[in-house]
């Protein structure tokens, strides 16, 4: 890829940042680049370091995985705006919507799971429950497909499940 293409893709990848917003991870904006069919993963994670390296972008210390563009990244992509393609930017904007109203909805549950063992998986399950606090269930699986499986029933069932338990554990059992 020649210098020119390497500094648009850059520049695409700023906007990008930009539009998410505070706080994004490196796969926020590789799937997005990917998904517009504007690079190859691969690629997408080299620039996305050279990036980060070149301190346009910085690594958020209050969350895990978070970054955020720095002063002189926002500035460039200020300085270079009219540079970049408007089909890519409406396109870019149109996939930022519809990620924002994604995240939006999912603000209500979350789950994730990591591996403990060879045989043990912990998985996490989060709701927020009425008066917005964050309530964490965690269970243990034996790999790590009953842990997705999990995950992705929970992404479906949140409000479903965490009504069922709320329900279940306000009944009054009597003395």
């Amino acid at each position: 890829m020649d210098k020119e293409n390497v500094f648009t893709y850059k520049l695409l990848m700023l906007y990008i940042m930009e539009g998410l917003g505070d706080r994004f991870s490196s796969q926020d904006v590789i799937d997005i680049i990917v998904k517009l069919e504007l690079l190859n993963a691969f690629t997408a994670g080299e620039l996305y370091d050279e990036l980060l390296e070149s301190s346009l972008v910085e690594k958020n210390y209050s969350e895990e995985g978070c970054y955020s563009l720095t002063d002189d990244g926002r500035d460039t992509v200020e300085s270079f705006r009219e540079n970049i393609n408007t089909t890519h930017m409406d396109r870019i904007d149109r996939e930022l919507s519809i990620k924002k109203h994604i995240d939006k909805a999912k603000l209500y549950s979350s789950s994730n799971y990591y591996k403990l063992a060879d045989n043990m998986t912990k998985t996490t399950l989060y709701f927020n429950n009425e008066a917005g606090e964050e309530i964490s269930i965690s269970l243990r699986t034996k790999t790590n497909s009953d842990a997705e499986i999990i995950c992705a029933n929970w992404d479906k069932y949140a409000k479903e499940i965490q009504s069922k338990i709320m329900d279940m554990l306000r009944i009054d059992l009597g003395d």
